[in-house]
């Protein structure tokens, strides 16, 4: 709570560059809530008109979320990871139904 939030990628199913302020610099110890996003490939930033998005603020550089929704946000996705020094293993089961099921 209350701190910059880290972020990795996930390449070959393996969590990398976890980074918080710099890249490289990793993950704070201790519990984290924990999101997870899968888009596609974002479609052409170009809008025939931009004026008529579905949603104030829509980000068209953003493809379509692979992975219920409810993942992308740590407040929703019901997931956490305990970290500590050295190396860390974190296995995170998702379900196509979203968190819960």
């Amino acid at each position: 709570p209350n701190a910059r939030p880290a972020s990795a990628r996930i390449e070959n199913g393996r969590i990398v560059g976890g980074t918080t302020l710099k890249e490289g610099d990793g993950i704070p110890l201790g519990t984290h809530r924990v999101a997870i996003a899968a888009n596609e490939d974002a479609a052409s930033a170009e809008v025939a008109d931009p004026g008529k998005a579905k949603a104030p603020g829509a980000n068209y550089m953003v493809g379509k979320s692979l992975i219920p929704t409810a993942y992308n946000n740590p407040e929703t996705s019901g997931l956490t990871a305990t970290i500590v020094a050295g190396n860390n293993v974190l296995k995170f089961e998702l379900s196509s139904k979203g968190p819960g099921n």
